[in-house]
């Protein structure tokens, strides 16, 4: 398989992203709450043999403790210099004399740039830059460690507490994950391919309408109680729409420029383009790769970096955290050793934790009935809706495990077990447009990365004994996957205000 493996372009393509990140002034996971934090952390840094590298908002050059590279490369050379010329005209005390002091303010070497600390000036506006600097340099480390967005009681209390609950009979056994708990069953011939022309079908079928405003926060409850999938919706924001709109405007023109293979048009998914990007580990495989971008590796460069993808990729796994902390923090568990373990990997959001994501690229975009088998079984994919149209009158989401048919707007986002509930969309009008983007992570990676960095077979050649260990965990795998979501009572909504079948259905 062809990978992506340019750290020029990777390194380019970081630098880029961390600057259009670093000139946001909003948290969206704040944003969803009427009174959001202010205290969101903007800029990113990564640490290296001790320094910290961080992006100039002004100039865009890459800084190293506030410096320009190039200043302190001249700074570091200045300052040998005049120390070896002060050595040769050091002055020596007289016997019972002592060397006068040198005042603070000219203990640093006049040629170079002053460090932020010297800048400051000694007064309280100079103490309070230092500890607001230290307290976002924990934030950061807080974010790398646990996820970009921390939960907030503002936001639980604004969009978790009360929220309209969709309550199904689903079981742990109605999921159809395969023995080892990695991936999903493959499906029936009579399971997929197919799709409802209209809404007005899917009614005559027996399907329950779920109205939904793609804005308030609609959980899926199982028959225990806990939450496995989630219509979130967006942020209240105004600018998020604006910037989901934009979003679709330039995967539109991309699409419209782009030159597809019949593969990437005519899949399993439906007859669209579509374009997948980022980390895998497909069925034989040895180990973990890049997507290969073919010929399409300009037009991912311009989407990943792009400020509005990368906004609506942060609030996907801000969300993610939000209702499913649990299966968050497995993502991270398995996914941030494993890019520090092969660093050849490249992550493509720096605070998604996500490992890949599908552009699907109109102009009118719905999907046949289907499930992507392959994802983690236990695991969300969130599908964020783009575009422009009436979504009372086509782009719905239909379950038909759970027979809803749920109304999806332009910049509404919905997280569900893409590998284990089967799903797909009613076309929208003609003269309606309809995009979407959506982020998954494979069940491979994690099998990758639960054997000790290899295969199932490796494992089993290196090391009998705790290839049989692994064989044993395997048989109990899915019921400590599926006791990661949430309870209804953990995310404090009372379970006698959830409402069979969520929203307004009719």
């Amino acid at each position: 398989m062809v990978t992506i493996d340019n750290p020029a372009f990777d390194l380019a393509l970081a630098l880029k992203q961390a600057n259009e990140d670093s000139e946001r002034h909003t948290d969206d996971a704040a944003l969803m709450s009427p009174q959001p934090d202010s205290a969101a952390v903007e800029f990113w840094h990564t640490k290296s043999a001790g320094s910290n590298f961080r992006l100039s908002r002004s100039s865009g050059f890459v800084q190293c403790g506030g410096r320009d590279p190039a200043d302190v490369e001249n700074a570091a050379a200045s300052a040998g210099q005049t120390k070896e010329a002060s050595a040769k005209s050091k002055v020596v005390p007289r016997s019972g004399a002592s060397a006068p002091a040198m005042p603070s303010s000219l203990k640093r070497n006049s040629d170079g740039p002053p460090s932020p600390e010297e800048e400051a000036p000694a007064t309280k506006k100079g103490k309070n830059e230092r500890v607001h600097r230290k307290r976002r340099e924990r934030l950061e480390a807080k974010a790398e460690d646990q996820g970009h967005h921390p939960r907030r009681d503002k936001v639980v209390n604004a969009h978790v507490k009360g929220a309209p609950s969709i309550v199904t009979s689903m079981t742990p056994d109605d999921f159809p994950v395969a023995g080892g708990g990695f991936t999903a069953l493959p499906g029936r011939p009579d399971e997929a391919g197919w799709f409802f022309k209209s809404l007005q079908e899917a009614r005559d079928a027996g399907y329950r309408l779920i109205k939904w405003d793609g804005k308030t926060c609609m959980p899926f409850v199982s028959k225990d109680g806990r939450v496995f999938a989630v219509c979130v919706g967006q942020p209240s924001d105004p600018t998020y729409a604006e910037a989901c709109q934009r979003a679709y405007e330039l995967m539109a023109e991309e699409g419209r420029c782009a030159d597809f293979t019949d593969p990437e048009i005519h899949h399993k998914r439906g007859d669209f383009p579509a374009i997948n990007v980022g980390v895998t580990m497909g069925i034989g495989a040895t180990y973990p790769t890049n997507l290969a971008a073919g010929n399409h590796s300009g037009m991912l460069r311009r989407f990943l970096s792009n400020k509005d993808i990368v906004r609506i990729a942060n609030f996907t796994d801000a969300a993610f955290n939000l209702w499913a902390p649990d299966v968050h923090k497995q993502y991270r568990d398995n996914l941030f050793p494993l890019f520090k373990k092969l660093p050849y990997l490249h992550r493509i959001f720096a605070r998604s934790i996500y490992p890949a994501a599908a552009f699907n690229l109109g102009p009118s975009v719905f999907t046949v009935a289907h499930r992507d088998g392959r994802n983690v079984p236990g695991g969300w994919c969130g599908i964020q809706a783009l575009g422009t149209f009436d979504a009372t009158k086509g782009g719905h989401i239909v379950f038909p495990s759970l027979k809803l048919v749920v109304e999806f707007p332009p910049g509404a986002l919905i997280l569900i077990p893409s590998a284990t509930l089967t799903h797909a969309n009613i076309p929208v009008q003609d003269g309606d447009c309809r995009a979407s983007f959506t982020q998954y992570c494979s069940g491979g990676l994690f099998r990758y990365t639960e054997c000790g960095y290899r295969t199932e077979a490796q494992l089993q050649r290196d090391d009998p004994k705790e290839y049989e260990k692994f064989q044993l965990l395997k048989e109990t795998c899915w019921q400590k996957d599926y006791e990661r979501y949430s309870l209804l009572a953990d995310l404090v909504i009372p379970v006698d205000s959830a409402v069979e079948g969520g929203g307004t259905s009719s």
